[in-house]
């Protein structure tokens, strides 16, 4: 449908890997979920229905010494058991549940216990959704991609500037100086709308700087939602590394646990595109405004590949088809600044090394990254085998 300058599209977005967006609740420990086993499900706990629970039954004391002991008895599901009690019994102390997607080999290696697990985001009723800021967010990184790489002129001026940030040995933090110069970059492409103070035709301009002068001011994006019935699941945080020594890839199960959008998940949302506002850097649909989300995330997917590739066949050949990155470790400075203005690939890797090098200094980075960098590609394990984080396919429904 389109009216005026204003385009709008219903939108589908398709989960071709698991999808994880950290929820404000953050982490929750052992003590604040009951794992069943039986049914490889976990249930998220009413912090202030699950202490009545206790304090009803007499079993506070005894809870809060289990926690003291680190749960090494067995798991809270496993206790509550013992007890006497079900899931049924607790009321509405059961907020959420999730299926567990964890290789049985490594429940059984750790104890069938999860240890922590880091909560996605969900809406007030429970479900689990992606919100529209992080598409927004997404879509916002694929334009400064794009953009920039029109740039020559611009992106040799960066890359001058980002040298002479990690090579100054008395400036303390770098990472704000480069946040800064992102920002700066950010303004120069972005920040294309001349908007007059106070809405006066012929009066003073508002600087470049300012939110209302950005292209993205014209971009509007809903939240995505499945149909009510997308039950989440719990994957295990794992990473393929290149070791060094041997220029092998080493592939590492963490044991941290996520949950997440399960992959093969449909979310529906819309976007509201003004033309108008969005000609100021030549796009005039949301197609093409994909598009450009599309090459960006080809060219991030060709970077994992040429050094995870051999190692990850099964992974890669599951990533056709997608073209927008969502949640967790897709953001811009850390994976897209350096390789998009870098003029060569060993420039890339030797700066790169030296940002990790300053975030992380006792990881030895400037010795081990001297091929890649960074050296590291986050994936997760399930039960069907391991896939990639966060890609997923955005199509008009």
């Amino acid at each position: 449908m389109s009216i005026s300058n204003f385009e709008y599209k219903k939108m589908v977005i398709k989960c071709l890997s698991p999808v994880h967006i950290t929820d404000e609740v953050g982490t929750v420990y052992s003590y604040q979920y009951l794992y069943d086993a039986r049914t490889q499900r976990v249930y998220f706990l009413n912090e202030r229905l699950w202490s009545k629970f206790l304090f009803e039954h007499n079993l506070l004391a005894e809870f809060e010494t289990l926690i003291s002991t680190k749960m090494r008895a067995g798991t809270l599901c496993e206790w509550l058991l013992g007890k006497g009690f079900d899931i049924g019994s607790l009321d509405g102390a059961v907020t959420e549940y999730a299926e567990v997607g964890v290789a049985p080999e490594v429940l059984a290696a750790n104890k069938m216990r999860l240890t922590e697990i880091v909560r996605t985001v969900h809406s007030v009723d429970g479900q689990v959704y992606i919100p529209g800021s992080s598409i927004k967010g997404a879509l916002r990184t694929g334009l400064l991609f794009s953009l920039l790489l029109q740039e020559d002129k611009l992106r040799m001026q960066a890359w001058n500037e980002i040298t002479r940030i990690l090579s100054d040995k008395r400036l303390r933090d770098k990472n704000f100086a480069l946040s800064r110069l992102a920002q700066k970059l950010e303004i120069l492409v972005l920040h294309r709308l001349k908007i007059p103070k106070n809405n006066e035709p012929d009066g003073e301009l508002l600087p470049q700087s300012s939110l209302k002068c950005s292209v993205m001011k014209g971009l509007s994006v809903s939240d995505a939602y499945g149909d009510g019935s997308i039950i989440p699941v719990i994957v295990q945080k794992r990473e393929a590394v290149l070791m060094v020594k041997t220029g092998q890839i080493r592939i590492k199960n963490l044991n941290l646990f996520r949950e997440c959008l399960p992959q093969g998940a449909h979310q529906h949302f819309s976007i509201t595109l003004d033309k108008a506002v969005f000609s100021a850097i030549g796009i005039q649909s949301v197609a093409e405004l994909i598009k450009r989300q599309q090459d960006f995330t080809q060219f991030i997917l060709a970077r994992h590949k040429k050094l995870f590739g051999g190692v990850l066949k099964r992974e890669f050949a599951a990533a056709e088809g997608g073209n927008i990155f969502l949640g967790s470790g897709s953001g811009f400075l850390s994976k897209t600044l350096l390789a998009v203005l870098a003029p060569d690939e060993k420039a890339y890797t030797a700066a790169a090394a030296l940002v990790l090098h300053n975030n992380f200094y006792k990881h030895a980075h400037l010795q081990l990254d001297k091929f890649a960098a960074p050296r590291g590609l986050q994936t997760a394990k399930t039960r069907k085998g391991s896939t990639l984080m966060g890609l997923c396919a955005v199509t008009e429904e």
